[in-house]
């Protein structure tokens, strides 16, 4: 598990979360949850309901549209999936 120490230095690292401020940055790495996912799993299955959103730390993620065969992007370190 990250320490909140680590989390803040992820934080800092994405630009999506820059305007936030110490203050503002501090409180979103008390309340970071952390997850793992393996490769091939579905972090978040298209129309599910947006109930968080995920800063990738390590590795990327690909995302698909439900039953296409080509990749739509793919999100790497520092970036945001999912809907705020």
């Amino acid at each position: 598990m990250l320490s909140d120490l680590e989390k803040l230095s992820h934080i800092r690292a994405c630009d999506v979360w820059a305007s936030l401020g110490e203050s503002g940055a501090a409180v979103l790495a008390e309340r970071m949850n952390e997850e793992r996912h393996g490769a091939g799993e579905t972090i978040i299955a298209e129309g599910a309901e947006a109930d968080r959103v995920y800063t990738v730390i390590a590795g990327s993620v690909t995302v698909h549209l439900e039953g296409a065969e080509t990749p739509l992007r793919t999100v790497g370190i520092g970036e945001i999936l999912g809907d705020f």
